[in-house]
């Protein structure tokens, strides 16, 4: 089997619980995937069927089910998701992490990998950005985790800009924040790019 894998939202979350629970002790069980999911054994019957046509999970009644290689591989991108907004509402947002987990959950069905990787660039930007990173308070919004003015901000992102590769000579110590009003871009790879606008 090849291509891309159509699965539910619901199926989605019996992959995710089958790896969490393979992570966690090794094996997954009928009854314990029920539990974790808060639904019925029939259920969890009928969407483990439905996975091992896909041939994404090993399943045999009353045996530990476990994943194929390739239910490992969406498993990890589902629960990588997960993790790319859990972190963001948590790190970024400042969300209680109990929300924060609830609100990934409802979210990693509906997002694409495309997005779900700039959420992941953007946690690991904002936790160095540009030199301190920056933190969420109710009050303020962003602010410099120094606690420092806009003003040294400024002087902080002209910096990090600066210490940029240019993309060309011409464009070489130009980098300021009233010059060419630089716009910071995040590409695959997790390299961190200035753009003119």
């Amino acid at each position: 089997m090849t291509g891309a894998v159509e699965l539910s939202s619901s199926l989605e979350d019996y992959l995710e619980a089958i790896a969490e629970l393979a992570d966690s002790g090794g094996k997954a069980h009928c009854n314990d995937i029920a539990q974790r999911l808060n639904v019925k054994k029939p259920s969890v019957t009928t969407a483990l069927q439905t996975l091992m046509e896909k041939g994404l999970i090993d399943y045999r009644p009353y045996m530990p089910i476990s994943l194929t290689r390739r239910g490992k591989a969406v498993a990890d991108k589902i629960i990588s998701r997960h993790n790319a907004l859990r972190d963001f509402f948590v790190k970024i947002l400042n969300i209680d992490s109990t929300q924060a987990d609830e609100a990934a959950c409802k979210m990693e069905h509906a997002i694409k990998e495309e997005i779900s990787g700039r959420f992941i660039e953007f946690v690991k930007f904002m936790e160095t950005c540009p030199l301190v990173g920056v933190k969420w308070t109710d009050r303020h919004g962003y602010s410099c985790v120094a606690g420092d003015s806009r003003d040294y901000c400024r002087k902080c992102v002209e910096k990090c800009l600066n210490s940029l590769p240019p993309e060309n000579e011409a464009n070489a110590g130009r980098r300021t924040m009233n010059g060419l009003q630089p716009r910071a871009r995040i590409k695959s790879g997790g390299k961190l790019k200035a753009k003119a606008e």
